[in-house]
């Protein structure tokens, strides 16, 4: 059965799309893409293959959406600039730690099918 993802209420749809088309940020771009088809009704799945990712990436960019609005969908270090380096390693140190609790999708991001399953 298709899997439909629910958005929190922290932007329209056609905020989410607007997002999308003015973002430069080529990973950040296809977060924000993949956010406004879940917003417009798209299965999670059919997303998935229309972007080159697994359903399980959709999820995650969801899940975060959902808990933290728009600050996660820019959280990579690369799209940033920091005032100090302490700045970039807490984000840094956060997201390893993220990581390392979901093997199943550090598996995902790196192509490492043989790290061992928790």
């Amino acid at each position: 059965m298709p899997k439909f993802l629910t958005l929190g209420n922290h932007l329209s749809k056609k905020q989410l799309r607007r997002k999308y088309i003015s973002c430069q940020h080529p990973q950040e771009k296809l977060r924000w893409h993949a956010l406004s088809w879940i917003a417009g009704g798209e299965v999670a799945n059919t997303v998935a293959k229309d972007l080159g990712r697994s359903s399980g990436w959709i999820t995650k960019v969801v899940n975060r959406y959902n808990q933290g609005g728009v600050a996660p969908m820019r959280e990579s270090v690369a799209n940033r600039e920091f005032e100090k380096i302490d700045e970039m390693e807490e984000v840094l140190m956060r997201k390893m730690r993220e990581m390392m609790k979901d093997k199943e999708y550090l598996k995902e991001l790196t192509n490492y099918h043989w790290l061992p399953s928790p």
